[in-house]
């Protein structure tokens, strides 16, 4: 699988050699699991817990994937990620380095119980003193004690630095979606949505082996690691990130749309920002505002401050630039061309693509996505009452308004009305009478 990733032809190939990093890590693990059913450990005390830490760096690279499908670039402040991992190894090895050859023997019979191979014999529970006195605590002396615990206590660590990053790989795609949201109309092959489900099932296999594996250990004492119960979690979660490897081959190219996303991509030839002037006939602004502009400005949402410090408008100003919007949608209808992006707007409107965002975000408190949905969202709600048009497949409807996908349209039109067309149809009927707005 590492080598498919390496080797395909694709236009995120760094995020790829990170999922490829990823998945030597995965397999690494899985042949740790083997040498240690295989007892090969029994004769290489030292190199025993070696591989164990490789779970600490599960969680980063699949976050550093997200970020580098997403951002497009990695810089050198990301191997601060795998400062736990270095962490963990030394914590884990350090323990049993200090110990003796037969305390390391020792602590991984216990540590490591394979029931069958030893039947009839299981390791003791609770607290029992031998005839010297000496307390033991699952059958091992209090000496060995604290390695047992370290050693068990990292499975929980380890589990929750999983958790964590699963975590920030949702916020990721969050930002993500919500960069795209200000150039796109349609997020189809862009959000990531496989990536997100898949994030969230890891988390769920994350608490189930807290709750079933790490936690019953540490309470009850060392479990049979051939066992259903030891291996359960490691089985399921080792298919999920090899599905995320999968779906990774099949990821269509984000670059361009990160790059548009994050201001570094030009707009369009043929875009032009028309400051309103009065040589400017064919411009849908006109030059009063510009006569009139005083201290009063659309201010932009925080993320966007930045990018437009410079070049404030004034409230006429603004005013004027969203009936201009308006009348572009509603008299040309681009919000019927599915692919419409921002650029295309503001070749439509004559206005720059940053003048657009900010009279959108400050004067409408929307996005372009939410923007254009909403047309595309107020033509369906039409159609939905017309007679002519209300027996038409949800599919064919959702097409017909501009969404790419019936799952995006079902999306849009909850997110505006609140309802699904099927509800949104039945309230229509049992209501005495039907508003020509939007419910």
């Amino acid at each position: 699988m590492a080598i498919v990733l390496l080797s395909a032809r694709s236009g995120h190939r760094l995020a790829n050699a990170v999922m490829a990093a990823l998945v030597i890590t995965i397999a690494l693990s899985l042949l740790h699991r083997w040498t240690v059913y295989e007892r090969l450990w029994s004769e290489y005390q030292n190199f025993a817990f070696v591989l164990n830490s490789l779970v600490y760096a599960w969680g980063p690279l699949l976050y550093l994937y997200a970020y580098s499908l997403t951002q497009g670039s990695l810089n050198h402040r990301q191997w601060l990620h795998f400062l736990p991992l270095a962490l963990a190894f030394l914590g884990m090895n350090l323990p049993l380095w200090t110990l003796s050859s037969t305390g390391q023997q020792e602590l991984i019979a216990h540590m490591w119980v394979i029931q069958q191979d030893v039947p009839g014999e299981t390791p003791m529970m609770g607290r029992q003193q031998d005839v010297l006195g000496e307390t033991h605590i699952w059958g091992l002396p209090h000496s060995l004690w604290h390695p047992m615990m370290t050693y068990l206590y990292h499975g929980i660590l380890s589990s929750v630095h999983m958790v964590c990053y699963c975590l920030l790989v949702l916020r990721q795609i969050r930002q993500h979606n919500r960069r795209l949201e200000q150039h796109f109309s349609s997020l189809e092959k862009m959000n990531l949505r496989w990536l997100h489900a898949l994030s969230i099932a890891c988390l769920a296999v994350m608490g189930f082996y807290l709750v079933f594996n790490r936690i019953p250990t540490i309470v009850g004492g060392p479990i049979d690691i051939a066992g259903l119960g030891a291996n359960l979690h490691l089985i399921v979660i080792v298919l999920l990130l090899y599905g995320i490897a999968i779906s990774a081959l099949f990821q269509p190219s984000l670059i361009s749309g990160v790059k548009q996303a994050s201001g570094s991509e030009p707009i369009r030839p043929g875009t032009r920002d028309h400051r309103p002037s009065h040589n400017d006939a064919d411009s849908p602004v006109s030059n009063a505002a510009a006569a009139t502009r005083d201290t009063q400005s659309v201010d932009t949402p925080p993320q966007n401050s930045g990018k437009y410090r410079r070049a404030r408008l004034d409230i006429e100003e603004a005013h004027r630039y969203k009936i201009a919007l308006m009348e572009a949608m509603e008299e040309q209808e681009l919000y019927l061309d599915s692919d419409l992006a921002l650029p295309d707007l503001a070749r439509a409107t004559g206005l720059a693509a940053p003048r657009i965002s900010q009279v959108l975000n400050g004067q409408m408190n929307q996005n372009f996505f939410s923007f254009v949905n909403s047309y595309r969202v107020q033509l369906a709600q039409s159609m939905l009452l017309d007679s002519e048009t209300s027996g038409m497949p949800i599919v064919e409807l959702a097409l017909e308004v501009g969404f790419k996908s019936k799952s995006s349209f079902y999306d849009a039109f909850k997110r505006v009305t609140d309802m699904t067309p099927t509800q949104f149809k039945q309230a229509m009927k049992t209501s005495p009478e039907v508003d020509d707005e939007p419910a």
